[in-house]
């Protein structure tokens, strides 16, 4: 994904599920964009998803309603690829972890993290599953996958 004229991104997609009481930030509407939320798609786009977010629906399985709730988001997104966006397709996800029983949140946004390989330390706590995928013009229809879980530090 280094040329932006020719290898833009055209379709992303990911499932997202709360685990231990975390809770995912939605966003209360596009006129916050500076809001802690998750968004997804570049430009920044908020969510629930407005006519120009360009969410087709649910990522997997394949739907046509999207899941966007404070504990599930399972979307597929899309831009087209003469955009000349680039390789710029993003997903911020937020979590609240303040219900989760035994975080150790003292140490601010570092107490949460992703990992692909399990956590860190015995004592972190699955906060959320993650399943994506991104393929841009060149690779279509392949899919660039990426999957793993976010732990918050335990006390």
């Amino acid at each position: 994904m280094d040329d932006p004229n020719s290898d833009d991104w055209v379709v992303t997609g990911a499932v997202l599920d709360a685990s231990n009481d975390a809770e995912f930030r939605l966003s209360l509407a596009a006129t916050y964009p500076n809001q802690y939320a998750i968004f997804v798609a570049a430009p920044w786009t908020t969510l629930p998803a407005l006519p120009n977010a360009s969410v087709v629906g649910a990522y997997d399985p394949p739907d046509p309603d999207e899941v966007f709730t404070t504990t599930d988001v399972n979307l597929g997104w899309y831009d087209t690829a003469e955009s000349n966006d680039g390789p710029a397709t993003v997903m911020r996800i937020v979590i609240d972890v303040s219900d989760v029983d035994g975080a150790d949140v003292s140490e601010g946004f570092g107490s949460v993290y992703f990992s692909t390989t399990g956590p860190a330390a015995k004592e972190d706590i699955l906060v959320a599953d993650l399943d994506s995928g991104t393929s841009t013009a060149e690779s279509a229809p392949g899919l660039k996958s990426l999957s793993g879980n976010f732990y918050v530090k335990g006390e």
